[in-house]
């Protein structure tokens, strides 16, 4: 190969591991505002039918479980991203609980745990690829280097 091509090659994998490591700097960044934006921490419910509620509502008494009113919870409080507070309940008798009902509109909201895993699967890829392009680089610079010009023939 000519001294160019390998010239070439070599600037444009640093140029390639620059923006990768750009790209995996910038992705944590994006999942933090995506959660600041858009996280809500609710408790994932499987809803009860509305006469049932009803009647639970009227059997109720301060210190009973709130979320048992309105569905049987599934899980422990979870953070998850909603771009609509449209689906979420907030009950009468505790304003500031979330209630999401799992089966709402058939939608299933991504957790924010899921969120950072597929950062970090990302960051790993593009710290991969950066790597590989940086190597590439050293390399095709040696090589430029060792190669003769035809200038010096």
């Amino acid at each position: 190969m000519s001294t160019n091509v390998l010239t070439g090659v070599a600037r444009w994998a640093r140029r390639g591991a620059r923006a990768g490591l750009v790209a995996a700097l910038l992705l944590p960044l994006a999942a933090s505002l995506a959660d600041l934006g858009w996280g809500h921490e609710v408790l994932l419910i499987s809803p009860h039918d509305p006469s049932v509620v009803t009647l639970n509502r009227s059997l109720w008494s301060a210190g009973d479980p709130i979320a048992d009113l309105y569905g049987s919870p599934m899980s422990e409080p979870t953070r998850v991203l909603l771009f609509s507070d449209l689906q979420v309940v907030h009950p009468e008798e505790d304003p500031t609980l979330s209630l999401l009902p799992a089966a709402a509109a058939g939608s299933r909201p991504i957790q924010v745990r899921t969120l950072w895993w597929a950062v970090r699967l990302g960051v790993a890829g593009l710290g991969a690829a950066t790597a590989a392009l940086f190597g590439l680089s050293l390399l095709a610079r040696r090589r430029a280097r060792l190669t003769p010009s035809p200038q010096r023939a």
